[in-house]
């Protein structure tokens, strides 16, 4: 017998879906609700620190955008028969409510809850709706966004949450007005590509870095995310221009990373946004240009008009305009710390909160 309400959270394989996932899980958790987490192989990486409580199950999904016709052919095989052990796993732990993040692996999930008649939210992290999310806007109870929507559809449940934020990050919320930019001393620059990294900061920060006034660059220590083929030439270029540096290709202390760090270079990813401003910290956004409509330039653009960032076009972006703006934020306290503290107003660090009482709030009412 069902000793509790579940919710299945389904979300796709990159730390963008993952990481706002998380923290649902954890804040629905402390309710008295018990978790089904589903995503792809990919997505598995990303949920080490999910709760033990929580049934992690892995979905197989495809895309049918891209490929030839056999790849096609095969994709659609692989969505069938993710649907077919979607079905099982709803059917064997019974959800009362299901919230998708988007990504591939999130299709067969929302799929089911419309088989099964469940209610069913759907939280978009970008300014853009991505493609699963958009087939399944207009069947949801509700949408909840992380940032405005460039394009809201009219008639829609929508509620602007912002992106709820994983509990290692938030545990920092209290420290992040005590952001200061010493005279002298340390500074500590932070570097992350996003998952996978950034090959163009690999080529570009370096250069820049360089370029600073030298009294400037050997107060530096650089914690730089970076492509395993990058590994070695960053080694070597750091060495050379005896800027300490710390180079990984994936930092599993990122809060700590963040907090420690006086300026933070980045993509423009809704996670990272979210995270920035949750813990307040100035940064340099370079969006990636090749993200789905753009959607990381919208991203970006709503925190530097806020006056938390500032945002750098990577197709006209030179070594000499990054120096400008790091040397800009490194030697001006003043402006750092303004643009710490307009990035910690734009932050939503009860994201998951709200959400979580959303959950709750949709349950009961369609249980009355």
């Amino acid at each position: 017998m069902k000793q509790s309400r579940t919710i299945l959270i389904s979300a796709g394989g990159t730390g963008g879906h993952i990481f706002p996932a998380q923290a649902l899980a954890d804040e629905i958790e402390a309710l008295g609700w018990s978790v089904v987490f589903c995503t792809d192989a990919r997505g598995l990486k990303y949920s080490s620190h999910f709760s033990s409580s929580v049934k992690k199950k892995v979905l197989v999904s495809a895309s049918l955008a891209r490929g030839r016709f056999f790849d096609k052919f095969f994709a659609l095989f692989l969505i069938i028969y993710g649907l077919l052990a979607t079905f099982i796993i709803f059917f064997r732990e019974k959800p009362d409510v299901v919230v998708g993040f988007g990504g591939y692996p999130s299709f067969p999930a929302l799929c089911c809850a419309k088989i099964f008649r469940l209610p069913c939210i759907l939280h978009e992290q970008n300014a853009v709706l991505g493609l699963v999310n958009s087939l399944f806007v207009k069947h949801v109870d509700l949408v909840a966004c992380g940032f405005f929507l460039k394009e809201i559809p009219t008639g829609l449940p929508i509620l602007y949450t912002g992106n709820p934020v994983r509990k290692e990050i938030l545990k920092h919320k209290n420290l992040a007005e005590n952001y200061d930019l010493p005279d002298s001393g340390k500074l500590f620059l932070l570097v992350i590509g996003g998952s996978q990294g950034a090959s163009i900061f690999s080529k570009i920060v370096p250069s820049a870095i360089l370029a600073l006034p030298k009294a400037l660059s050997q107060r530096l220590t650089v914690y730089h995310q970076a492509r395993p083929e990058d590994y070695k030439f960053l080694t070597s270029y750091y060495k050379r221009i005896s800027v300490n540096a710390q180079i990984k290709c994936f930092f599993d202390n990122i809060d700590e990373l963040i907090v420690k760090s006086h300026v933070v270079i980045a993509r423009a990813g809704a996670s990272t946004i979210s995270e920035l401003t949750v813990i307040g910290r100035p940064s340099i956004l370079i969006p990636l240009p090749s993200a789905m409509k753009d959607h990381q330039t919208l991203n970006s653009k709503s925190l530097s008009d806020a006056g938390g960032a500032i945002t750098l076009n990577q197709k006209n972006l030179t070594t000499e305009m990054l120096t400008k703006e790091l040397k800009s934020l490194l030697f001006d306290n003043g402006r750092a710390k303004k643009m710490a503290k307009e990035a910690l107003r734009y932050g939503k660090p009860l994201a998951a909160k709200c959400l979580a009482d959303r959950v709750e709030n949709l349950y009961l009412r369609l249980k009355k």
